[in-house]
């Protein structure tokens, strides 16, 4: 089951019982919907392999080991061999932590191979996995608090290579992009956009190189409605609705532009 966080920030992820919660702010990192469904499939892929359950019994396995060795730590310190306890203690939850992240980068590595062949299979161009990878790490290389996404996936030089690497065995081809994922992104942009302003110039911009850019016309017009520009929003819309009149997107935008305008007749 899919669901679909109010939250402009980038983050998916898998939960027990098969649910797999997506931020609306992957809308705004994912810039086509192979991108997009790269992102799925390998949160599908750790439901399928049962990474978080595995996750349990590895950590119920170390349970028993992991006391022990804290216990003698901690006997050692009492009896009086205090630096030996103390640094047995830390070198015990050192190890740990080390055995926990281990298990990590292999159900992450696994994610990746498994939600590589799953996303060729259902006709998408699996390239789009390193192609998400490797924007994302280029512009979060240097800040000091990356998104939520990339703490719990953290990607690598070598991570990008190796879905390179196997994305190239797989023939070319494959949906990249459809015209419905750019509507939608164009509708996340606006609704996390707390100038719509700022918006309407970069999607009037767009339009004005190339006039056959549905997805930024679209745009243009929702950000019209949602600035107040409801002179100029009509004419935005009207090109697409004569072109698909009964596509639920552009008739859902000239909704939105008539109650902004009070016409609720």
């Amino acid at each position: 089951e899919f669901v679909l966080l109010d939250s402009p920030q980038l983050n998916a992820f898998a939960a027990p019982g098969g649910i797999i919660g997506v931020n609306g702010g992957l809308f705004l990192q994912a810039q086509t919907e192979a991108e997009y469904a790269s992102v799925l499939a390998h949160e599908l892929a750790h439901l399928s392999q049962r990474h978080f359950a595995r996750g349990l019994e590895e950590q119920k396995r170390m349970q028993l080991p992991l006391m022990a060795a804290m216990l003698a730590g901690v006997i050692a310190a009492a009896a009086g061999a205090g630096d030996a306890g103390i640094a047995a203690i830390v070198s015990t939850q050192a190890a740990a932590i080390q055995a926990q992240r281990r298990f990590s980068r292999q159900n992450e590595q696994e994610a990746d191979r498994i939600g590589i062949v799953n996303l060729e299979r259902a006709g998408y161009d699996p390239r789009a996995m390193p192609q998400m990878f490797g924007r994302l790490m280029r512009q979060y290389r240097y800040d000091q608090k990356p998104p939520e996404f990339l703490l719990t996936h953290p990607v690598t030089e070598s991570r990008i290579a190796d879905t390179k690497n196997r994305a190239e065995q797989f023939p070319e081809g494959g949906v990249e992009d459809s015209l419905r994922y750019q509507l939608m992104r164009a509708r996340a942009d606006l609704k996390f956009e707390s100038t719509p302003g700022v918006s309407a110039k970069r999607f009037r911009a767009m339009v004005s190189e190339d006039a056959n850019l549905d997805a930024a016309r679209y745009g243009l017009a929702l950000a019209q409605i949602k600035s107040g520009q409801l002179e100029d929003a009509p004419a935005s819309l009207r090109p697409l609705l004569a072109k698909e009149p009964d596509d639920t997107a552009y008739n859902l935008a000239q909704i939105e532009l008539d109650i902004t305008a009070n016409r609720l007749a």
